[in-house]
């Protein structure tokens, strides 16, 4: 039987990131966020999540509390025992992959170009080419003798 473990979040930082360096040299980011329930009288959902190389520089650079952030990551569940023996678990999303839920506003002496998405490494458009009409988007799709194609 296939088995699946893929997360889907939306929501707010709880905390600023806390990034530190693994034994082996590697970035490592840890952040916790909060998901509303569909029920505003529900609460809400705190999930510690972690990520790790060039996404852990990315949400450190870019994110702070109360940042509104979409993460794709999986569960991991671990497990240890405290100094005075008792035992203690965990869950938390280790994250794969993040996207901004709004207009990323640059920290005080940032100079990277907002422009570069560094969780895909590819230019995002320009504000114009983002609010482009639908017609002329239609348009991108026509072919010669007005017939459309679809894209995909």
């Amino acid at each position: 039987m296939p088995q699946l473990n893929k997360v889907f979040l939306m929501g707010h930082l709880t905390r600023d990131p806390d990034m530190r360096t693994s034994q082996a040299g590697n970035p490592v980011c840890k952040f916790g966020i909060a998901v509303n329930r569909r029920e505003k009288d529900k609460g809400a959902d705190f999930i510690n999540c972690t990520a790790f190389g060039k996404t852990a520089e990315f949400i450190n650079r870019d994110f702070l509390k109360g940042s509104p952030i979409f993460i794709e990551g999986r569960l991991s569940y671990s497990s240890w025992k405290t100094e005075a023996g008792e035992n203690r678990s965990a869950l938390e999303v280790v994250v794969d992959r993040i996207d901004w839920l709004s207009p990323r506003k640059p920290r005080q002496g940032d100079t990277d170009d907002p422009s570069l998405d560094e969780s895909v490494g590819e230019p995002l458009p320009t504000e114009p080419a983002r609010r482009q009409p639908k017609q002329q988007q239609l348009a991108d799709y026509g072919t010669a003798d007005g017939a459309f194609e679809i894209p995909f």
